[in-house]
């Protein structure tokens, strides 16, 4: 009799471990859930795949590594201990309904979830504090999801696309969305009759905004510097800001008469835009791949493909917390809710036997730059 009294115990004690995680105690949960997976340095066991040995050049094209690739990790905004992404299986046919998934991972119970398989083409998603998921379907058509897999949605009915990764952002309430549409780079126009592709919508993908700051306007008149001087170029890989305030890109433009490439925000409360660095000054920076904010809304975030690293837009702190290598690329990155840990999609290049090749892998890392650890996905 003592043994069921010691197994009824036990059973206890698990559902009570269990049940904390339902809870959501976001801290404790960082801890003791997402450290549990470590990075992976040793070769797997992987399929067999038909392609031949590429020249030894960083190609995407090259042959895949392993069964599936791994785009675009975002946490749910209100639980850290969960991401959402977006799985290939690079075995499937590129046409075959389901060789691109949707998919949430718990850290805590480790299950995999599909959410949804509907002829995804879009390598990016988002994830809004409503508990809705932003995806794009084949070359055109926007649609959120709840993460249940539930009411799903046409947000944007967009034109046939070849940019079909291109998808809005989420404002940090979840209220609104924003995109510069499909055209790249963004429209220009002129100063007396100004044209601009970049449209704040409510949460169903109605336009209640534009911003015309983001937008390149070439002066109709003589051209002067201060008609140039944070008039933005190629605006690109854009984040609103928890608070709602602030909207980062990378971007080319005149800044005190000096032409660069780097950072910059638009300040809804100042209505203008605000430059934050000059990426052209340190060579380990590189071409942007993607920015975000931390949850208070001071650091902005960003990756190339050869780092990742932040700056306080107030203090002017500065930190590269990661530099890549000539076997890895940093591709998307997004800053956990509570601000400690940062996803990242990131590029392996790996020599298998003499033969050089790819992969896409989701990692975690904290945002000092510490435990640089792979997330090891069950299938």
């Amino acid at each position: 009799m003592k043994y069921k009294y010691v197994l009824c115990f036990y059973l206890v004690c698990v559902l009570l471990i269990s049940g904390t995680c339902k809870k959501e105690n976001l801290l404790t949960l960082l801890t003791s859930c997402t450290h549990d997976f470590s990075e992976v340095v040793k070769n797997e066991e992987y399929k067999v795949l038909p392609a031949p040995c590429p020249t030894g050049i960083w190609y995407e094209e090259e042959p895949p590594l392993s069964a599936y690739n791994y785009y675009s990790p975002v946490f749910n905004p209100n639980n850290p201990n969960q991401i959402a992404y977006i799985r290939f299986d690079t075995l499937a046919p590129y046409q075959q309904k389901g060789a691109l998934e949707l998919h949430t991972f718990d850290f805590c119970s480790g299950e995999v979830s599909i959410v949804n398989r509907d002829s995804i083409v879009s390598y990016t998603v988002e994830w809004s504090s409503k508990d809705w998921l932003l995806y794009r379907k084949w070359f055109k058509d926007i649609y959120k999801i709840k993460s249940n897999g539930q009411s799903k949605t046409k947000v944007v009915d967009t034109y046939i696309s070849l940019s079909q990764n291109r998808i809005p952002i989420w404002s940090g309430s979840g209220d609104h969305l924003a995109w510069s549409g499909d055209e790249r780079p963004l429209i220009y126009g002129l100063y007396d009759n100004s044209t601009c592709g970049f449209v704040i919508m409510n949460e169903n993908g109605m336009k209640v905004d534009t911003i015309s700051e983001f937008c390149k306007v070439v002066p109709s008149g003589g051209v002067l510097f201060q008609n140039f001087n944070l008039n933005l170029e190629i605006a690109d890989h854009f984040s609103w800001s928890k608070d709602n305030t602030k909207i980062a890109c990378d971007a080319s433009a005149y800044v005190d008469y000096l032409y660069l490439y780097g950072l910059f925000y638009y300040d809804f409360t100042l209505d203008e835009i605000v430059f934050v660095d000059d990426l052209n000054a340190y060579p380990w920076y590189g071409k942007v791949t993607d920015t975000d904010w931390t949850p208070d809304s001071r650091k902005l975030v960003w990756s190339t493909e050869r780092s990742v690293g932040w700056k306080d837009i107030y203090s002017g702190e500065r930190k590269i917390i990661l530099t890549g290598h000539e076997n890895r690329k940093y591709e998307s990155i997004d800053v956990s809710p509570d601000g400690k840990t940062i996803a990242i999609e990131r590029l392996n290049r790996v020599n298998v036997n003499g033969c050089t090749k790819v992969e896409r892998a989701i990692y975690l890392v904290n945002m000092d730059g510490t435990d640089e650890r792979r997330v090891l996905v069950p299938e």
